[in-house]
């Protein structure tokens, strides 16, 4: 386990204006982003990862990208994916030796935050064990090695909690997960609980190298996952 009182200060800066920390409310279908077209989506989507400070940089300039993306996720199959591939270089820190995590998130969330801002830490499933090891809780990034894990995050407790209906104009509804890489070292918290594997960072300690739509039909009550298409 690591941490440094530093990283624990800056993680904490963003709650230290609230009374109390707390938990995120629960993910919830009326907080979506609902557009008339997946193009909408798609420029939404760049445009977050277009500006100079973008944790996630959108890989390729030209409009035809763009373009070709869109076409791509509005005839994604059930159960296919499509990968979207970070425009910045692994930083030099990470070159040598790292590991792949995984990390269930909306596309709602995508624009709002996370290709802009990164993610935001929180209070998860290590909240108790971070209480007893610190004497407080420690807001962090939750991730997974296993994709079956973190496809299923955020939950809802919701009919269909995984869809996302992002666009009225016959795209299948999304989830999305991203990609990053850590040096395994630098986790704080992790628990291996049967299939379900969790490990927690700090948020400056992970890089997102690619973010990964997933299509699934309305009946769907479970993500699957199938055959692969990238770009980028």
């Amino acid at each position: 386990m690591y941490l440094e009182l530093c990283s624990v200060h800056n993680s904490l800066a963003p709650f230290l204006s609230f009374p109390y920390l707390h938990r995120p409310r629960p993910w919830s279908r009326d907080r979506m982003v609902q557009a008339e077209s997946i193009a909408d989506i798609v420029a939404s989507i760049r445009n977050a990862s277009s500006k100079p400070w973008s944790k996630f940089h959108w890989p390729v300039p030209g409009l035809s990208f763009q373009q070709a993306f869109t076409v791509a996720l509005h005839h994604l199959l059930p159960g296919h994916y499509l990968a979207l591939r970070n425009g910045d270089p692994i930083p030099d820190k990470l070159a040598n030796w790292h590991l792949d995590y995984y990390h269930g998130t909306t596309v709602s969330a995508l624009i709002n935050n996370v290709l802009e801002n990164g993610f935001k830490p929180s209070l998860g499933a290590g909240g108790e064990d971070m209480t007893k090891a610190w004497g407080f809780p420690v807001p962090l990034v939750y991730t997974s090695r296993l994709r079956n894990t973190a496809v299923h995050y955020p939950y809802a407790q919701e009919l269909l909690p995984d869809l996302e209906l992002v666009s009225m104009d016959g795209t299948l509804p999304l989830r999305v997960y991203t990609r990053e890489i850590a040096i395994p070292e630098r986790r704080v918290w992790c628990r291996k609980a049967g299939k379900n594997n969790q490990i927690a960072f700090m948020p400056d300690d992970m890089f997102i190298t690619h973010v990964v739509f997933n299509t699934v039909t309305l009946s769907q009550g479970q993500l699957g996952l199938g055959s692969s298409s990238s770009l980028a």
